[in-house]
């Protein structure tokens, strides 16, 4: 399994730095340039979730470039398997760094008001868990947060591997049907559905707030409910991968 870590991680290195890199100049660019003109006012949205996006597209890719090749290199899938589940932890934990570090940047330099008006998946974590993080101290609510940010992370990564392990398994004449369907499901038939039966959705809110210990006010819920969805996913993606024939 180290042979195949190894590559992967080293293939990811560079994607990791760029997206650093990228997340660190949005973050200071409009930080410089406030202090420079102080009659300018810039804002930058869209980038708050771009650390679990990043996992989703991590996990799509290293599912659909990598799995050929080790099978090709004579990898067995469960070593393959256990190097993705490595590779999952250490994204959730870059990508979460990498934006607690972009933040972090702004508030140090007065700037969490203006500069990056993205509403962060730490901000969720205070919002939803505002009492808890009022009585816990500055350690404690760094940690769990970040642990939230982290298995947010992690389960998305899952996720990508779920959507190439279903293209995966599509016949190829219907890929490209897959590619097209998959999106407007998501993206244009939930909503739609979700207006439609509006309240059977906010039973499904109530349901996750519940889960998820908005309700109650219990960070520790969230990171077992989180826990047990990237457990689920992951024993799914198992099945999928014994199952996946290359061709």
């Amino acid at each position: 399994m180290k042979k195949i870590l190894r590559f992967q991680l080293k293939d990811l290195l560079y994607s990791y730095l760029v997206y650093g890199l990228v997340m660190l100049l949005l973050a200071g660019i409009p930080v410089l340039i406030c202090y420079a003109n102080d009659n300018t006012d810039i804002t930058i949205n869209g980038n708050g979730f771009s650390g679990a996006v990043f996992c989703l597209v991590i996990g799509i890719a290293i599912y659909k470039e990598h799995l050929q090749m080790a099978v090709q290199n004579s990898i067995s899938r469960k070593c393959f398997f256990r190097s993705i589940l490595c590779v999952m932890v250490i994204s959730g934990c870059v990508c979460s760094l990498i934006d607690s570090v972009s933040l972090l940047i702004t508030q140090s330099m007065g700037m969490s008001s203006w500069g990056n008006s993205s509403f962060y998946t730490n901000s969720i974590w205070r919002v939803g868990y505002s009492e808890f993080f009022e009585r816990a101290g500055g350690i404690a609510s760094v940690i769990i947060s970040y642990l939230l940010s982290v298995l947010v992370g992690m389960v998305l990564f899952a996720v990508g591997v779920l959507v190439a392990g279903g293209y995966c398994r599509v016949a190829k004449r219907y890929r490209t049907v897959y590619c097209v369907v998959l999106p407007i499901f998501f993206f244009g038939v939930l909503p739609v559905a979700g207006a439609y039966f509006h309240r059977q959705v906010s039973k499904a809110a109530v349901f996750f707030m519940d889960i998820m210990g908005f309700s109650s006010d219990n960070p520790y819920l969230g990171i077992l409910t989180l826990s047990a969805v990237c457990l689920v996913l992951t024993g799914i993606c198992y099945r999928l991968l014994r199952k996946t024939e290359i061709v």
